[in-house]
C-alpha cells in the first residue's frame, strides 16, 4: 500500500474512533453509542438511523439490495470487458490474445496493458478525419541507424556530417520549432533552416524534422503562457498550412515530419486539457497538409512520453492514449508511429518485474523498460489492424552521468560501458524486431552545446567533441556489420493508399 493510502486509512480510522468514543451531540448519534444506550435498557428517542435500520431489515428492502449489488457486479464485469474490446478494436479475441501474450510473459504485464485506459470523466474523442481525395503514398524505408542532434549554427552542421559518416548512421533528427519560423502569421523566415537542410541533404543524410512549439499568435486564450510550457495551435488549420509550405520548400530533401512532441504531457500541450481526438484532428489536417505537398513524404505521428501517470491533467498513459488516437480516427492520417523511449537504468532487453537490487528504484512501471514501452505499442497497432506500419523511434536510449542531477538520480546507475552495452543491444534488438524503421539515437552531442545539463549524460560526444565509450562502441559495431546499417535506408516500399 502506498504511503498516500495509507494516511488516508489511518485518517478514516481515527475519524472512527472518535465516533465511537464522543457523546450524543444534537441529533448526531454515533452508532455505538445508540448502541451502548440499548444495552442499557434506555430507549433513546427514534431518528433517522432508526427509520433507516428498520427498512434495512424488511424482506422486500433486502431483496431490492441484494439485486443492485448483483447489477453493480455485472457492471464492473461489463466495464471490463469493455476495456479488452475497446483495445483490441475488431480483432477477434482469439488474435487479441495471441498479441498480448507476444508482448507479455507475465500475467501482471497482460493486465498492465488490458486494464489501461483514460482517467474518468476524460472529454470525448471529437476528429473525424476527413476521407483522402487524392491517392497519396504511403512510403516505408528500411530499419536503419538515426541520431538526434543540434544542428543549429555552423560548427554543428561540420560535426554532425562528420560524426555521421564515422558512424555509418544515414539518418540525422532535429527540431523545428514552429515559433521561430513563423512569429508573424503569414511571415515565414527561413534563412536558418535553409541552410541546415541544404547542408544535411549535400551530405546524403535521411532528414526527419519534428515539428512543434505553435507561436504565440495560433495558440488559444485559455493556454498558459509561462516556461516550459509549449503551445498547440487553437485552429489546426493553421498548423496545416505551416506543414503543406514546409513540404513544398523541402521536397527531397526532407523525407519525414513528425507531428508534434509528447502530446500527453501537460507541458507540451499548453497546459490545456490533454485530448487525444483533439490532437488526431490536428495530425489528420496536418497528414493532408504534408501529402498535398510531397506525397513521399513520411508522416510520424508524434511520439508519446512513456509513464504511469494517467490523471488526464499532466500526463495520460502512453499506451492508452495511443489506442484512442485510433479510436479517434488516426490510422488513416499516419504513415509511421513515433517513440519515445528511454531505458533509465534497465538493459534494454528487461521487461517490468526485472529487478536489480543494487538499482532498485525506477523499476515499478512498464513506462520504465525500452522493450515494454515497444512491444506495447506494436500490440496496440496489431490490435487496430494496422501490423503494416512500423514503429519509428524518434528518441531512445540510455543516459550516463558520474554526478547526481536532481530529477535524473537514475542516470548514475549507469556507467558509461554500460551505455554503450545497452544502446548497441537495442539497435540489435529493434534490427531483429522486423517491425522497426529509422531509429533515432539520443543525442549526438548536445554536451557541445549544453555541457553540465542533463542533455549532456545522453551525449554520445563530449564537451570537447570526442567520442564516448558508446560512440566508439557504435562505430565499432557498424564497421563490423553486426548493425546493418549500412545502406539498409533506403526505400523498400511505396504504397498508393486512399485510406486505411
Amino acid at each position: 500500500m502506498s504511503s498516500t493510502a495509507k494516511n488516508v486509512c489511518s485518517a478514516i480510522t481515527k475519524k472512527g474512533d472518535q465516533c465511537r468514543n464522543r457523546p450524543m451531540h444534537n441529533s448526531t448519534y454515533c452508532w455505538n453509542h445508540r448502541a451502548q444506550a440499548k444495552q442499557a435498557g434506555q430507549s433513546p428517542r427514534p431518528t433517522v438511523l432508526d427509520v433507516v435500520s428498520a427498512l434495512l431489515d424488511h424482506p422486500v428492502v433486502r431483496l431490492l439490495l441484494v439485486t443492485v449489488g448483483l447489477l453493480g457486479i455485472i457492471s464492473v464485469v461489463s466495464d471490463a470487458l469493455n476495456i479488452r474490446t475497446s483495445l483490441r478494436g475488431n480483432q477477434p479475441e482469439t488474435e487479441f490474445k495471441k498479441v498480448v501474450d507476444a508482448m507479455a510473459t507475465t500475467q501482471a504485464d497482460q493486465l498492465v496493458l488490458l486494464q489501461t485506459r483514460l482517467p474518468s470523466g476524460f472529454p470525448p474523442n471529437t476528429a473525424v478525419p476527413t476521407p483522402l481525395a487524392t491517392p497519396q503514398v504511403h512510403r516505408m524505408y528500411g530499419f536503419d541507424c538515426g541520431i538526434e542532434a543540434q544542428v543549429w549554427g555552423e560548427p554543428q552542421l561540420g560535426v554532425v556530417e562528420h560524426a555521421t559518416k564515422d558512424l555509418g548512421v544515414h539518418w540525422v533528427k532535429f527540431s523545428v520549432p514552429w515559433k521561430l519560423i513563423e512569429p508573424t502569421q503569414g511571415t515565414r523566415n527561413w534563412t536558418q533552416i535553409d541552410a541546415v537542410i541544404n547542408h544535411l541533404s549535400s551530405a546524403g543524410l535521411g532528414i526527419l524534422v519534428t515539428v512543434s512549439k505553435a507561436p504565440d499568435w495560433a495558440r488559444p486564450a485559455n493556454t498558459d503562457w509561462g516556461p516550459p510550457v509549449e503551445g498547440v495551435p487553437a485552429d489546426p488549420g493553421t498548423l496545416a498550412d505551416f506543414l503543406e509550405a514546409f513540404g513544398q520548400r523541402y521536397s527531397g530533401r526532407v523525407q519525414a515530419i513528425e507531428v508534434w512532441n509528447e502530446q500527453n504531457l501537460w507541458y507540451q500541450w499548453g497546459h490545456e486539457p490533454l485530448d487525444p481526438g483533439r490532437y488526431v484532428t490536428m495530425l489528420c489536417r496536418a497528414y493532408q497538409a504534408i501529402k498535398a505537398a510531397d506525397p513521399g513524404m513520411v508522416v510520424v505521428a508524434g511520439a508519446l512520453t512513456p509513464t504511469g501517470v494517467n490523471d488526464g491533467a499532466v500526463a495520460i498513459d502512453d499506451v492508452a492514449y495511443l489506442q484512442h488516437m485510433y479510436a479517434a480516427g488516426a490510422k488513416k492520417c499516419f504513415d509511421a508511429v513515433g517513440a519515445h523511449t528511454s531505458g533509465y537504468n534497465n538493459p534494454p532487453d528487461a521487461k517490468y518485474g526485472y529487478s536489480n537490487p543494487a538499482e532498485p528504484s525506477f523499476k515499478n512501471h512498464r513506462s520504465f523498460f525500452f522493450r515494454d514501452t515497444m512491444e506495447s505499442y506494436r500490440a496496440v497497432m496489431v490490435a487496430n489492424g494496422d501490423s503494416g506500419k512500423q514503429i519509428w523511434p524518434t528518441s531512445f536510449g540510455w543516459g550516463s552521468s558520474l554526478k547526481s542531477i536532481p530529477g535524473y538520480e537514475y542516470l548514475s546507475d549507469n556507467t558509461p560501458a554500460e551505455q554503450a552495452q545497452f544502446t548497441v543491444k537495442a539497435y540489435q534488438m529493434m534490427q531483429d524486431w522486423g517491425w522497426i524503421g529509422p531509429s533515432f539515437l539520443w543525442n549526438l552531442n548536445y554536451a557541445m552545446t549544453d555541457p553540465g545539463t542533463e542533455l549532456d549524460a545522453w551525449s554520445i560526444l563530449d564537451p570537447a567533441g570526442k567520442g564516448r565509450p558508446v560512440y566508439d562502441a557504435l562505430a565499432a559495431s557498424a564497421n563490423d556489420r553486426n548493425l546493418l546499417c549500412l545502406g539498409a535506408g533506403a526505400v523498400v516500399a511505396d504504397r498508393a493508399v486512399t485510406g486505411r
